[in-house]
C-alpha cells in the first residue's frame, strides 16, 4: 500500500517508520525544509540556537522509551534533571521549579495561581471526552485569564499550529499536560 502522511514531525515521521517496517511505500509531505517539526532549533540572529518547543522523554513516557527501544536506542537515553525555560522578547525567563513560576514577570500573581490551577486541573481531569467540544482558546482563557493566554499559551499555540488553532480542541492543551 502506498501512503501519505502530511507532517514530518515526530509523530509523522514515527508513523512512516512504522508503515515501512509493515512493507508500506511512505512519503512523508513536510512544509518546512527539514524532518522533525518541532523537535528542531530556533537559530537567532546573534548564533543563539535554542529548541523550537520543550522536548524531553521522562522515566514515566513509557510509549516513546518503548519505541526506542524498538529502534535500538535505548542505550543512548539519558536521564538527568532539566531546566527549563520560557522565551519572551529574546528574553529567557527560567521556569525549573516552584519559585521561578511565583516570580514569574510576564502575568500578575493572581494569573500566576490561575495557570497554576490549571495545570493541576488539567493533570486530575479524567472526563477528557468534553474538551473536545471546546476550543483551546475559550478553555484556556476561562481557566487561567486572558493575560495568561496572550502572554503563555497563545505564543505556544501561534507556534505549533502555525498561527490557525482556532480549531483546536482544548484535548490538545489537557493531553500535553
Amino acid at each position: 500500500m502506498r501512503v501519505g502522511i502530511i507532517g514530518g514531525g515526530l509523530m509523522g515521521t514515527t508513523i512512516a517508520w512504522l508503515l515501512t517496517q509493515a512493507g508500506h511505500q511512505v512519503t512523508i509531505i513536510e512544509q518546512g525544509n527539514d524532518l522533525g517539526g518541532l523537535n528542531g532549533d530556533l537559530d537567532f540572529e546573534d548564533g543563539l540556537t535554542v529548541a523550537r518547543y520543550q522536548h524531553a522523554i521522562l522515566p514515566t513516557d513509557q510509549s516513546v522509551q518503548d519505541l526506542c527501544a524498538r529502534l535500538g536506542l535505548q542505550d543512548d537515553l539519558i536521564f538527568q534533571n532539566a531546566r527549563t525555560g520560557f522565551v519572551h522578547e529574546r528574553q529567557i525567563y527560567p521556569m525549573t521549579n516552584i519559585r521561578d513560576f511565583l516570580v514569574f514577570p510576564l502575568i500578575n500573581l493572581r494569573d500566576r495561581f490561575r495557570l497554576g490551577n490549571t495545570i493541576i486541573q488539567a493533570r486530575n481531569r479524567k472526563d477528557w471526552l468534553v474538551l473536545d467540544s471546546i476550543p483551546v482558546r475559550q478553555w484556556l482563557v476561562n481557566m487561567c485569564g486572558q493575560s495568561a493566554f496572550e502572554q503563555i499559551w497563545r505564543p505556544l499555540l501561534e507556534a505549533k499550529f502555525d498561527g490557525v488553532y482556532d480549531q483546536v480542541a482544548a484535548t490538545y492543551v489537557w493531553a500535553w499536560l
